[in-house]
């Protein structure tokens, strides 16, 4: 994933890191104003999405973040129906977890791609691991989605 540097990286928009934008409704912002902007937390990459290949490093970091992107929408959509049912006093509690997972999740896979640094191989484990804890994150959802719509 690409730095402004020519290197592949993740971009965040918060407290000066760069990766993983949240967004109320269709306008991006920051971290610091997620918490009180009205609307479900959205999920948006900021990287250029590479063309998917099996064949290179490289094209197998653009299917990891082609997966990335699919996964991003699903959890778009579960964190839009989730929110559709929380009263306005838990749907701030629901935004600030979703906030302080994009900050674990950033550092979960800082971590996991640290031993392939300098290697061609870190941006694809670091794209990876987006996959995974995407899809650890829609586990997660659909079982909090359950129980709110069980009552």
């Amino acid at each position: 994933m690409r730095e402004r540097t020519g290197r592949r990286t993740l971009l965040l928009v918060a407290v000066g890191l760069s990766g993983v934008v949240l967004a109320a409704g269709s306008a991006a912002i920051s971290f610091a104003s997620v918490a009180t902007a009205s609307g479900p937390p959205v999920v948006t990459e900021t990287f250029t999405v590479l063309p998917c290949s099996t064949q290179t490093t490289v094209g197998m970091e653009g299917c990891a973040e082609h997966t990335v992107l699919e996964l991003d929408k699903r959890i778009n959509t579960l964190a839009a129906r989730i929110y559709g049912h929380l009263s306005k006093r838990f749907r701030t509690h629901f935004v600030s977890a979703a906030r302080d997972w994009v900050t674990f999740r950033l550092a979960e896979c800082r971590s996991e791609s640290d031993p392939y640094a300098g290697g061609t191989e870190a941006p694809v484990a670091f794209a990876e691991c987006l996959a995974a804890q995407d899809r650890s994150r829609i586990t997660d959802l659909t079982g909090f989605e359950r129980s709110l719509t069980a009552k």
